[in-house]
């Protein structure tokens, strides 16, 4: 007859362990789809503000014509420092930096690797206007993994290129990290356009 009781008391804590387990996740799944729906939202308005600002403006792509012609200075540099670039990146530093959180490292390096893409699509002759849009078939994926969460969603994105024959698909992608104080941030944006075109 103990030896019953003793089974008994051990199953009824293992019920409650159990309990408790299952609590616990259905909890953190909740937490977690609601996160979810809240970076979608973040990223594509992220993807939003990137369009306008992913393909270089005519000053740009003159500033890069004007860089080729120079003898005294690296081109590239010459490019990087021009005025029409400082602008644009000024600009995009202020469409951008919402995103970004109290920690300005991400957009710069971010901001940099624009000023970059702009260096390319102006030696292609690539121009505004971009505009990208979620296929209506289209789902954000959010992954979490490690204190990071990455936002995928195919884009149709629409450019006047003829490789790209004037449009294409592209996999639009946001990586969010927790700041100190545990809210996420953008720390890299692409929408995926060079992949296409290169």
């Amino acid at each position: 007859m103990r030896l019953l009781k003793k089974i008994n008391r051990g199953f009824v804590a293992f019920l409650l362990v159990l309990l408790g387990i299952a609590v616990y996740l259905s909890l953190t799944a909740a937490q977690q789809k609601a996160r979810q729906g809240q970076l979608k939202q973040t990223a594509q308005a992220y993807i939003d503000e990137l369009s306008q600002l992913e393909l270089p403006s005519a000053a740009v792509v003159q500033a890069y014509t004007d860089s080729q012609q120079q003898t005294n200075q690296d081109p590239a540099e010459a490019f990087l420092n021009s005025q029409a670039v400082q602008a644009s990146l000024t600009e995009a530093r202020s469409a951008l930096a919402p995103y970004y959180g109290s920690d300005t490292q991400y957009l710069e390096v971010n901001l940099q690797t624009l000023a970059l893409r702009w260096q390319d699509y102006a030696r292609r002759s690539i121009l505004q206007p971009l505009s990208a849009a979620a296929q209506t078939d289209s789902v954000a994926k959010v992954q979490f993994e490690d204190g990071k969460a990455v936002v995928t969603q195919n884009l149709q994105l629409r450019l006047d290129y003829e490789l790209l024959g004037g449009q294409a698909i592209s996999n639009a992608e946001v990586d969010f990290i927790k700041d100190d104080q545990g809210q996420w941030q953008v720390y890299y944006g692409s929408l995926g356009l060079m992949d296409l075109i290169k």
